[in-house]
């Protein structure tokens, strides 16, 4: 019996609306994966890591992320599902990197939404394709939400309480739901 784990980054979210959404959407994919697994008869459930709030671009930082790593290095692990390239890491050499460590452990990582399996050699130069823009993406997001701030701060429209709530969660690890009802109020 394969023993399976779901791995999930949640999208990248630009304002508290896409915060909300993104845990919405982070919801419906774990019920999602968790039934699929389920309803493999060839499949036991492992867990699901799933770094809430965490950008993704530093595996190191992603607390869950490096859990699986560990459970997959005790043997505990036979094969990690994603939805994308995205979701399992943002930084185009800690994709690769982590991704050839389970390879030659014989654990593999199933991108659903590129149907990329991480076992099949064909597939790393698609798997490096898709991390690099997974990156960029990442990048690109990023510098759009860093655009739209300072243009709110030249134009007096920036809501200073929003950074000091981002700074709060990072300083006491508040979950994206507690973030947006404290933004809110």
């Amino acid at each position: 019996m394969t023993r399976i784990v779901c791995c999930e980054l949640p999208p990248i979210a630009e304002s508290a609306t896409d915060s909300e959404d993104q845990l919405e959407s982070y919801k419906a994919q774990v019920a999602y994966y968790t039934d699929a697994i389920a309803k493999n008869p060839r499949w036991r459930f492992v867990d699901i890591y799933a770094d809430e709030g965490i950008t993704g671009v530093m595996a190191k930082k992603r607390t869950n992320f490096m859990r699986m790593m560990r459970d997959c290095e005790k043997g505990k692990i036979d094969l990690i599902l994603t939805k994308s390239v995205a979701r399992f890491a943002r930084n185009t050499v800690d994709s690769l990197n982590y991704v050839r460590r389970l390879k030659a452990k014989g654990i593999g990582v199933y991108f659903e939404e590129q149907a990329l399996d991480s076992l099949k050699t064909e597939n790393e130069m698609a798997l490096g394709l898709y991390s690099v823009l997974a990156q960029a993406e990442s990048e690109n997001i990023s510098a759009n939400v860093r655009w739209g701030i300072r243009q709110r701060m030249q134009s007096g429209t920036f809501k200073f309480r929003y950074i000091c709530s981002v700074i709060e969660r990072a300083m006491t690890a508040m979950s994206v739901t507690a973030l947006c009802s404290k933004v809110r109020s």
